[in-house]
C-alpha cells in the first residue's frame, strides 16, 4: 500500500490503492454483489423504483464507486442540491480516481432569474455532458434542480464546439464572432473563463478549465497552440489542436436571433398582447449585441431544440435518487419558486416561456428508460413526504450500519483503538487531506505512547465515514451478506466533521467557549499552551474484513489536520 497518497493525489482512487491487498476487499466486493443481483432482479419493466436504504454518510459514494468499477454500468447520482452533489462528487473521485466521475454543477441563478449562470458552470456543465455521450461514458452526479433544467440539445453542443488545428487556416474576425456566439465576452487580458483577448498574431481564450488556451497565429494561419498560467503567462502545455466549448447553454447565432423574434411575435398574437415596438426593439439589440449576462437563457425554448441530461443518458442508465424526502423538498421548493421569478419578468417583458417548457415537470422524471433505484440512510413506510416520482419503492436491500465511538482529537485514544483493532485483526485506514497533514498525524502517533500502531496515514478525503456489517434483502431482492455503513456525527461544524485542537506534543481534553468559528459553543476543542495550531475533522470509515465468516465491522479514521496560522 502507498503510505502516502490514496487517493487525492492517486490517479488511480481510494478503492485501488487502499485496497490492493489480497482478499482485503472481500466483504465491499460481496455487498457490490448483493446490489448488482438486487438490481438485476428489478428490470427497468417493473414501474416502481428499488430502495437501499440504511446507507449513511461516506458508505453511498464508496458502495456505488466499488459498484461501478466492478461492473463498468452507467449511473447518474442525482442528489437534493449543489452543495451534496459537490460533495458526493469529490467523494467517487475520491474512491475511483481523476477522470471517472462527472459532476454536472447545478447553475447558482434559476430559471427566469434575471442574470445569467456563470460562463465557467456553464461551460462545466458542457464538458460533462458531451463525456456522458462518450464509450468511456464515467459515473455522474447532479442536483435534482440541474437534472430539471433544459439545457443545449445534443446536436446544437456537436454545432457549438470549436476545434482549432495547428495548421488550419482562420479568419480571426470570424473566431471572434464566432466566440460570442458561445457565450465568450472580449476582455483586455483574459482572467476567468469565457474571456478572449486578441492581441496582434495571439488569440487568447479562458476555455472551462484551470487554464486558457493561447493561439498563435501567421498570419490567418495557426501555428501553435498551447495552455498558460494566468499569473506569470508562463506555457504548461503545448498541443497540436485544441477543443473550445460554449460557455452558454445558448448558441446565439443568427437562426437562434430569428427563432426568438418570431416566437415572440407568435405568442403576443396568440395572447391578444399588442405587439410593443419598444420592447422587440430592445429584444432584438439584446440578442444582436449577444448580451449573454442579463438572463435570455429565459428564452432558451425559442432558439430552437434544446434538451434534458436525461437524453444525453443511454438506455438502461441506472439513476440512484438519494434521499427522496429531501429531494422532494427541493423540487417542490422549486415548484413554488419558479412562478413567482416568472411573474417578477413578466412586469417587463409581455411574453415568456412557460415554467414548464424552462424547467421539467417532477413527475416527468420517472422515465421508463431508465432503472430508478431510491437511497436513504433510513426509510418510513407510507411517509407521504417520501413519495418521490408519485411511487413507492416495490423491492428493497437494507444496509445496517453502525457509528463511531471515537470522537474529539485525543491522539492517545486514537492509537489506543487502533492498536486494539490490529490486534484483533482489523485492517486500519487513516486518511488524511494532504502530505503535509498527513505527516503531522503520523508525528503525533508515534510520539503518543510506547507501543507503534501499524497503521499509516494515506491521503484521501473523504466528507464522512461509516462502518460495514450486513444486509437484509426484502421481497424481490435476493438476501445476501453484504456491507453495511454509517455516519459520522462529530460534534461541531456545518459540516458535522470539523474539530478544532491546538496542540504541540500532549493533548489534554476539554470544551473549548472560544473555538474556530466552524465550530458550535459546544465544539470538540483540545488545546495546550502552545503556539502550534492545527485544525482538524475526525469520521469513521470501513475497510472491508478479509475474514467473509466473521463480518467484524473494520472503521476507516479520517482523521484531517490543517495548520492554521
Amino acid at each position: 500500500m502507498n503510505e502516502t497518497m490514496a487517493a487525492g493525489g492517486s490517479p488511480d482512487g481510494l478503492l485501488r490503492s487502499a485496497f490492493s491487498t489480497p482478499g482485503s476487499s472481500e466483504g465491499l466486493l460481496e455487498a457490490v454483489a448483493t446490489l448488482e443481483s438486487a438490481l438485476r432482479a428489478h428490470p427497468m419493466e417493473n414501474a416502481d423504483p428499488f430502495l437501499l436504504s440504511g446507507l449513511n454518510g461516506g458508505a453511498v459514494a464508496a458502495l456505488l464507486s466499488a459498484w461501478r468499477r466492478e461492473h463498468r454500468r452507467q449511473a447518474l447520482i442525482v442528489t437534493p442540491d449543489r452543495e451534496s452533489a459537490e460533495q458526493m462528487a469529490m467523494d467517487l473521485e475520491t474512491w475511483l480516481g481523476r477522470g471517472e466521475v462527472v459532476h454536472l454543477p447545478q447553475q447558482e441563478v434559476l430559471a427566469f432569474d434575471r442574470n445569467s449562470p456563470q460562463p465557467a458552470l456553464v461551460g462545466d456543465f458542457l464538458d460533462g455532458l458531451l463525456r456522458l455521450r462518450s464509450d468511456q461514458a464515467p459515473l455522474a452526479v447532479t442536483s435534482v434542480y440541474g437534472l430539471r433544467q433544459r439545457v443545449m440539445a445534443p446536436g446544437t453542443l456537436d454545432r457549438a464546439v470549436l476545434r482549432l488545428k495547428v495548421g488550419d487556416r482562420v479568419d480571426l474576425d470570424e473566431l471572434g464572432t464566432r466566440l460570442v456566439q458561445r457565450g465568450y465576452r472580449p476582455a483586455g487580458m483574459v482572467a476567468k473563463v469565457g474571456d478572449f483577448a486578441r492581441r496582434g498574431g495571439l488569440f487568447d481564450i479562458f476555455t472551462p478549465g484551470d487554464e486558457p488556451l493561447r493561439v498563435e497565429f501567421f498570419d490567418d494561419e495557426i501555428i501553435s497552440v498551447r495552455w498558460f498560467e494566468v499569473e506569470n503567462q508562463r506555457t504548461t502545455v503545448r498541443g497540436e489542436e485544441a477543443q473550445i466549448l460554449p460557455v452558454s447553454h445558448m448558441l446565439l447565432d443568427d437562426d437562434a436571433v430569428l427563432g426568438v423574434l418570431g416566437a415572440v411575435e407568435q405568442a403576443m398574437a396568440a395572447a391578444n398582447e399588442t405587439v410593443d415596438p419598444d420592447f422587440l426593439d430592445d429584444l432584438e439589440a439584446r440578442l444582436e449585441d449577444r448580451l449573454l449576462d442579463d438572463g435570455l437563457e429565459s428564452f432558451l425554448p425559442w432558439m430552437g431544440p434544446s434538451a434534458m441530461v436525461m437524453d444525453y443518458l443511454p438506455d438502461g442508465t441506472a439513476l440512484f435518487w438519494l434521499e427522496p424526502t429531501q429531494l422532494k423538498a427541493q423540487s417542490d421548493l422549486l415548484d413554488s419558486e419558479l412562478p413567482r421569478l416568472r411573474a417578477g419578468r413578466l412586469d417587463n417583458e409581455p411574453v415568456l416561456p412557460a415554467v414548464e417548457d424552462l424547467v421539467l415537470p417532477g413527475e416527468k422524471l420517472r422515465h421508463p428508460r431508465f432503472q430508478h433505484v431510491f437511497v436513504a440512510a433510513s426509510w418510513i413506510a407510507g411517509d407521504a413526504e417520501a413519495r418521490w416520482l408519485q411511487s413507492v419503492p416495490s423491492a428493497a436491500l437494507n444496509y445496517i450500519t453502525t457509528g463511531q465511538t471515537l470522537r474529539g482529537g485525543n491522539v492517545q485514544e486514537l492509537k489506543a483503538d487502533l492498536l486494539r483493532r490490529e490486534a484483533a485483526g482489523e485492517t486500519v485506514l487513516l486518511l488524511c487531506d494532504n502530505q503535509g497533514q498527513q505527516g503531522r498525524l503520523a508525528e503525533l502517533l508515534e510520539e503518543s505512547g510506547d507501543a507503534t500502531a501499524a497503521t499509516v496515514p494515506l491521503v484521501a478525503p473523504l466528507s464522512a465515514g461509516f462502518s460495514y456489517s450486513s444486509a437484509t434483502a426484502a421481497p424481490g431482492a435476493r438476501a445476501s451478506a453484504a456491507a453495511v455503513w454509517s455516519r459520522n456525527a462529530p460534534a461541531c461544524s456545518r459540516a458535522s466533521t470539523w474539530c478544532t485542537w491546538n496542540t504541540a506534543s500532549a493533548i489534554t481534553g476539554g470544551y473549548a467557549s472560544s473555538a474556530w468559528k466552524g465550530c458550535s459553543a459546544s465544539a470538540c476543542c483540545w488545546s495546550t499552551p502552545t503556539v502550534a495550531r492545527f485544525t482538524c475533522r475526525w469520521k469513521t470509515s470501513t475497510r472491508w474484513n478479509a475474514t467473509a465468516a466473521t463480518k467484524a465491522p473494520t472503521r476507516l479514521w479520517p482523521a484531517w489536520a490543517a495548520a492554521a496560522g
